[in-house]
């Protein structure tokens, strides 16, 4: 599936993969190239893959709530929320965020390769429930603005001034048409995220392109967020782990009711029990399923670009997710040492 902008990608000489049944440039220039400039200046992702949904109906709260595992009074005041949807075992169906646009709408902002399982669970497990949840996708393009100077770059691109915090969510006008603006990304850097019609899509990419904005794909997408210490589902998350096993045992609210909290209220973190940590490694580059000696394995490794050194996302047992802990990785045909570290690797 191509996305709206595919053809000003093609044109700005994209190379090309396949993601999750989308055709998405993996790079433009170089990932190197594309790192930095989010890193130092700004970088523009089209990132339509992305599942937008927005739920509305007289029980659309109830009917998010019972879904996530946060309190969605978290939203309240046009936040975005990182959240979780679970499994009735506390398996991790998908990481999601999700936002109180206001007048009883929500924003779910879900992964390209959960989309319809998080629909079909939503319609499924709220059956009985007042809703409807709208696909945001078939009418728009899915656009993430990220770097130092973006915010910058956004200024300029609204006619109206943004009063935009961190983590804010909002509605404005661009070309005479209604976006929504959520002060987020997946990168660890300043950003935003706009869903804007598809009739302004190709005219606000190349309003970007003009104020210097480099175009960016999912290679330096991904070296960003694995610098960020951000989790990828599908490899870092699946339905075999659940929250507490992660470092975002924080998203679970105990106030409230969600599916999968009577299964979480039982789970017991023991010695063997496998958690998340941050590796760095002495030489190579662990990619995901290598085994680690001592117990567990790796679910995400690259080499940093910003930080000019081997990095993994892993899971390990308990005992052994101590920081400065030594361990072994199977790269290939050799041993490597890394050491267990705090996540994120990089942070401003």
């Amino acid at each position: 599936m191509k996305t709206e902008l595919y053809d000003h990608h093609q044109k700005l000489g994209a190379k090309f993969i396949d993601f999750s049944g989308y055709t998405l440039p993996v790079w433009f220039s170089s990932l190197r190239d594309e790192h930095f400039a989010v890193r130092d200046d700004s970088g523009v992702f089209d990132i339509s893959h992305m599942g937008a949904l927005k739920i509305t109906g007289a029980d659309s709260a109830r009917a998010l709530q019972l879904i996530v595992c946060s309190d969605i009074q978290k939203s309240k005041g046009r936040k975005m929320v990182y959240s979780m949807v679970l499994n009735e075992s506390a398996g991790i169906i998908d990481d999601v965020m999700f936002g109180d646009l206001g007048n009883g709408e929500w924003l779910l902002v879900v992964n390209a390769s959960n989309k319809s399982t998080v629909q079909n669970w939503l319609n499924n497990q709220a059956s009985t429930m007042k809703f409807e949840c709208t696909d945001l996708n078939n009418e728009h393009v899915f656009l993430a603005v990220q770097g130092p100077n973006s915010w910058g770059n956004i200024q300029n691109l609204f006619d109206n001034t943004l009063n935009l915090n961190r983590f804010d969510l909002g509605r404005s006008t661009l070309f005479n048409e209604s976006v929504i603006v959520s002060r987020t990304g997946y990168t660890g850097e300043d950003g935003v995220e706009l869903l804007i019609p598809k009739a302004i899509a190709a005219k606000t990419y190349q309003a970007l392109l003009a104020l210097s904005v480099q175009p960016c794909g999912l290679g330096a997408r991904d070296s960003l967020r694995m610098e960020a210490g951000l989790p990828l589902y599908g490899q870092d998350l699946s339905a075999s782990i659940v929250p507490f096993q992660t470092r975002y045992q924080w998203v679970v609210s105990e106030s409230v009711e969600f599916i999968g909290k009577k299964a979480l209220d039982q789970f017991k973190l023991n010695s063997d029990t496998l958690v998340m940590v941050g590796l760095k490694l002495e030489s190579g580059i662990a990619r995901s399923g290598y085994e680690i000696i001592e117990g567990g394995w790796v679910t995400s490794g690259t080499k940093s670009p910003y930080l000019d050194t081997s990095i993994a996302i892993a899971y390990v047992p308990k005992r052994l997710a101590i920081i400065d802990q030594n361990l072994t990785i199977k790269v290939r045909t050799r041993d490597v040492r890394a050491r267990v570290v705090n996540l994120p690797f990089y942070k401003k």
